[in-house]
């Protein structure tokens, strides 16, 4: 595995997890607690995913993040004509310990049952790896999950945040929402940080200004804040809006 492993759970409990954000099929039912290792089980589905989709493509299959062209053959990278790869806007913004600004590239939206607690809108970035690598993270990720039917549009939230307006101390499957992003190492030997709105040294806020489900999905959310680490490194800040589509 390599000195850049993405941050493990602990065995048997990735598929449980994947079972609720990975909609592998439509009969699988959410479980009843994602726990702690939600934001693994986000990391290792996209990384399924995108390894699923090199292997079935060309040669040189390419996925574009963030405006950085990525191959895993043919020619080198190259800039995207569109850096945001979509319409809509997003400014969102990490601040590596190491003082360097990184942005998040096209976002895709997505909604899924969460049993009694409704819909669940997802809004993720595609997973970029090194060529050849399942376990090297290039370009940061970005994954926020919205219970649409408990967040207060127009609401600020003041983080660290867990459970709901309505209900405290619930199971994370019930939070009203998580905004989770990994990001890269500077250090190529380095261990990519994997940061959260839940977690206790989180601090600053987030609003959401739109989160809906239905034919066409739409989400508006402006974080100012500072994400606490779930792999023991430093706080990090994110700011900026996302809206969608």
């Amino acid at each position: 595995m390599s000195t850049t492993d993405l941050h493990e759970t602990t065995d048997g409990r990735d598929e449980e997890l994947a079972r609720a954000y990975g909609r592998l099929t439509a009969a699988l039912a959410a479980p009843t607690d994602l726990g702690p290792s939600l934001r693994t089980a986000i990391v290792r589905r996209r990384r399924r995913r995108t390894a699923a989709r090199v292997a079935g493509g060309a040669v040189a299959a390419t996925v574009v993040v963030g405006g950085l062209a990525l191959t895993t053959g043919g020619s080198g990278p190259e800039r995207a004509p569109d850096p945001a790869g979509q319409g809509g806007t997003n400014t969102v913004v990490v601040t590596r310990d190491d003082g360097e600004g990184l942005t998040f590239g096209p976002v895709e939206l997505s909604c899924e049952t969460a049993g009694r607690s409704g819909e669940r809108l997802n809004a993720t970035t595609e997973l970029v790896l090194a060529p050849g690598s399942e376990e090297v993270l290039l370009e940061p990720l970005l994954h926020i999950s919205v219970l649409v039917d408990d967040v207060e549009p127009g609401r600020t939230y003041t983080l660290p945040f867990e459970g709901s307006p309505e209900k405290k101390n619930v199971s994370s499957d019930e939070w009203t929402f998580v905004y989770f992003a990994a990001v890269p190492a500077a250090d190529p030997a380095g261990e990519a940080n994997e940061i959260g709105s839940d977690l206790p040294d989180s601090t600053g806020t987030v609003r959401f200004d739109a989160a809906t489900c239905g034919d066409v999905p739409s989400l508006d959310v402006t974080i100012d804040a500072v994400l606490g680490s779930e792999v023991g490194q430093p706080a990090l800040p994110v700011e900026g809006r996302l809206a969608l589509p």
